[in-house]
């Protein structure tokens, strides 16, 4: 199946469809964490992934922000999602950066940099879109 032909039921701030492997899973965009992916399994919920979006540019709040991933994680942690991914405006590859982002957000499973993860041909996108695809049980191409 292509991600066209899933159909996507729209609620409020909520993308809900079925996967590849029949189960239902929903998309949800609030505060926090700010988007969350659970999956349907019978009468209970798996919890697949919590992301945080810290979009900010300016480098010398970064920590700041991370320490308030940090804090959305550790409350979604509690409520049962292992995948704790941190989207940041500010690029934490280098490996300093992402020495201290690991400490100052322990709990962050991955970090991603927006304007390479948006972009599908670099391997950071390719990357997002196989670990999501993946998480949801469907082909994002």
């Amino acid at each position: 199946m292509t991600s066209s032909e899933y159909r996507l039921n729209a609620k409020r701030r909520t993308l809900e469809f079925i996967n590849d492997s029949n189960l239902a899973v929903t998309i949800r965009f609030s505060g926090d964490p700010d988007v969350s992916v659970i999956q349907r399994l019978g009468s209970e919920d798996r919890k697949l992934v919590a992301i945080e979006i810290k979009g900010g540019t300016d480098i010398s709040n970064i920590w700041n922000r991370l320490g308030e991933a940090e804090k959305s994680h550790q409350t979604a942690k509690t409520k049962g999602f292992n995948e704790l991914w941190t989207l940041t405006g500010i690029d934490l590859n280098a490996a300093e950066k992402l020495k201290t982002a690991k400490q100052k957000s322990p709990s962050t499973t991955r970090f991603f940099f927006i304007p390479r993860m948006l972009d599908g041909t670099t391997s950071e996108g390719k990357s997002f879109r196989q670990l999501l695809g993946s998480v949801m049980g469907v082909s994002l191409r």
